[in-house]
């Protein structure tokens, strides 16, 4: 029996599985997610309409995407979203198994995995933000390690969810992650969001890019996943790595584990403490109860 619910044409929206004995319900809902998340960005960063695309064209745009994002997302994620992909392509488009494993073993779709880079914390943050002379760059890199936020979420900030808190200090907006779907309060100082409204002048998102099209004509729209990872890159920095050294930072001051989970977004404290309170320095704390 096929694990596909029929999709009426154009409502891609509404893309689902059906649970069996091996995926809950609440899995197949999950993956239905990402499968609608994926494919806009497919279709935003190929210029395509991916899933009207059917046979080897479906295959060769699939190639396109993965080979185009390898080298800028973080290699769990990219095995991730192979994952996501090989089952729409076999559950929901009917493309072959042997297809798909033959896709997906291509030796331009493999990644090295390289944990020690990617986890490593930066020694002082300020020194590189005070060298780093694009302002753009600059509030951009600020922004991902006062906030901690994933690339995917970063992007996605909408300018009208922010309003000032009573203390004055922050711009504070209510999200839902994308990776989790949970819900999650983000703080940026009201200096530095000023800066961002100033230098970057988006008219939905805090984070526009724009560009003179052709007779002139002015552009403007959200940046990318790619686009931010490129300005990363240049400065040899992954997004993981301004995330992590928040946390760092953060642990060194004696913060609590609960309160940096709830920036990170943990769904366990657990997994908190496991990344940033391995050290002997903070064994007596978790112990005392105190982180």
């Amino acid at each position: 029996m096929s694990s596909l619910i029929t999709i009426p044409e154009n409502q891609v929206s509404k893309i689902a599985y059906k649970p069996s004995e091996k995926r809950s319900v609440a899995t197949c809902e999950k993956y239905g997610r990402e499968t609608v998340r994926l494919i806009e960005r497919i279709n935003e960063l190929l210029q395509i309409d991916y899933d009207r695309l059917t046979g080897s064209d479906l295959l060769k745009a699939t190639f396109q995407y993965l080979k185009l994002v390898k080298n800028e997302i973080a290699p769990s994620t990219f095995k991730y979203e192979k994952t996501i992909l090989s089952i729409y392509l076999g559950e929901l488009r009917g493309i072959p198994a042997g297809n798909i494993k033959t896709l997906f073993s291509n030796r331009d779709l493999r990644v090295k995995t390289n944990t020690d880079k990617v986890e490593k914390a930066i020694d002082n943050i300020d020194t590189l933000f005070s060298e780093i002379q694009e302002p753009k760059d600059r509030l951009i890199f600020q922004t991902m390690y006062r906030t901690a936020l994933r690339v995917s979420d970063l992007i996605n900030l909408r300018i009208n969810d922010f309003s000032l808190d009573t203390q004055g200090e922050y711009y504070t907006a209510n999200i839902t992650i994308i990776k989790t779907s949970s819900t999650h309060t983000v703080y940026i100082e009201k200096s530095l969001f000023k800066q961002i409204r100033e230098v970057f002048q988006g008219k939905k998102y805090l984070f526009e890019s724009s560009y003179i099209g052709k007779g002139g004509k002015l552009f403007r729209g959200k940046f990318t996943r790619l686009s931010i990872n490129k300005r990363l890159k240049k400065y040899k920095l992954t997004p993981h790595q301004l995330r992590h050294t928040r946390a760092t930072d953060l642990a060194r001051e004696n913060v609590s584990a609960k309160i940096i989970q709830d920036l990170l977004g943990h769904s366990q404290v657990n997994t908190t403490i496991n990344y940033y309170f391995k050290s002997d320095k903070f064994k007596p704390e978790i112990h005392r109860g105190k982180i």
